[in-house]
């Protein structure tokens, strides 16, 4: 479709408009693509779509149009992703537990604590005793 008629302006009444993408059928909610409201100064432009960057104020409403026509002749077409290499993820080396503690909650000296045979154990960690 040619860019100068890929959109439409279409008068809803004397302060009002909305922007269609021809491309979409009528009754498609994708057609429509901003609202355009007259105000003294201008015109105030709600963008529907998400991907258009454009000002929300214009001198008139015929400004919208032209400025969407320049705007997607400067918009490089749509191309496939770049595909990143990639590699699996790095897994560091795995700590060695004593399975009999773990499993059974056995307590562990260690420091000082084997020294004066006191254990403490706190949230399933042992720590020695100050």
């Amino acid at each position: 479709m040619d860019g100068d008629r890929r959109w439409e302006l279409v008068r809803l009444d004397d302060d009002h408009w909305l922007v269609r993408d021809l491309r979409y059928p009528q009754d498609d909610a994708r057609c429509m693509i901003a609202c355009v409201t007259e105000s003294e100064d201008g015109v105030d432009v709600f963008w529907t779509a998400q991907d258009i960057p454009l000002p929300t104020r214009y001198l008139d409403a015929a400004d919208v149009i032209d400025d969407l026509i320049r705007w997607s002749r400067a918009r490089p077409p749509h191309s496939r992703p770049i595909e990143i290499p990639h590699a699996p993820p790095f897994s560091a080396p795995r700590q060695r537990h004593d399975s009999a503690s773990v499993q059974t909650g056995a307590s562990v000296k260690t420091g000082a604590s084997a020294k004066t045979g006191a254990n403490v154990k706190t949230s399933g960690h042992l720590w020695p005793r100050a």
